[in-house]
């Protein structure tokens, strides 16, 4: 079996097909972007138990303002973010899913693959 040339990294913290599709975007050598949703650790006590929405918002993007921030400082753009899923989706390189992976506030980075079904 041949030899890789760049070092795998495993991580707890990506999905294993992501993980999967991680190491067949580096096989091809291309700079390509992965969609990907950012599941965040369970929310602090009170985030989320509030039946007010607005306050909901604010908890969460409290929550999710450190991730958004090291995402705009790797480069990223188009980032959405999701209240009711405490998560945020972007489009991420195979170096910024690596990166944002080791943040503390993430749970788990799974692909966003859209599968197709015929009828």
């Amino acid at each position: 079996m041949k030899a890789l040339p760049f070092k795998i990294m495993t991580n707890e913290r990506i999905e294993a097909r992501l993980q999967s599709e991680i190491e067949r975007a580096r096989s091809t050598g291309l700079d390509v972007r992965i969609p990907v949703t950012i599941q965040l650790t369970p929310a602090g006590e009170g985030i989320g138990e509030s039946r007010n929405l607005i306050e909901m918002e604010r908890q969460v993007a409290g929550r999710q303002g450190g991730i958004i921030a090291r995402l705009t400082e790797l480069g990223v753009q188009d980032i959405e973010s999701s209240v009711l899923s405490n998560s945020i989706s972007a489009r991420l390189t195979t170096q910024q899913i690596q990166e944002i992976a080791q943040h503390p506030d993430v749970k788990l980075v799974v692909w966003n693959r859209e599968d197709f079904v015929a009828f």
